[in-house]
């Protein structure tokens, strides 16, 4: 089975490993950085999924598609202040350019699932 596979299937051993096995050979490519990163939030491993998003980002210059999640694995891990400079970076872009991602980085804004979610004033 595929990566993705894995991950739908909830196989997120496997996953991890598949992702990482890949990463062996392409250890810049954003896409397998971001869904390891989904992977270890599932496994609820969030510094783990934060450093896999930060590698997302950094191959991409910062794409907005791979900023998103980064703010999600922020929001999960208590990690407020930075989850909100996410968000804020993501709503500026979005006056100035389409940002994919932003419905995505809602769950930092309006989410009440387990009690975390971010307001802006």
């Amino acid at each position: 089975m595929s990566l993705l596979a894995q991950l739908r299937a909830r196989d997120y051993d496997e996953a991890v490993r598949l992702a990482k096995r890949f990463l062996t050979s392409q250890p810049n490519d954003p896409w397998e950085h971001t869904i390891l990163g989904w992977t270890y939030e599932q496994k609820r491993m969030l510094e783990q999924a934060i450093v896999e998003f930060q590698s997302a980002i950094a191959a991409t210059k910062g794409d907005s598609f791979f900023l998103a999640p980064l703010g999600h694995a922020y929001a999960l891990a208590g990690r407020r202040t930075d989850a909100e400079q996410v968000l804020h970076t993501l709503l500026a872009r979005a006056k100035k350019s389409y940002v994919f991602s932003l419905r995505h980085s809602a769950d930092l804004h309006g989410s009440r699932r387990k009690g975390f979610g971010i307001r802006l004033a």
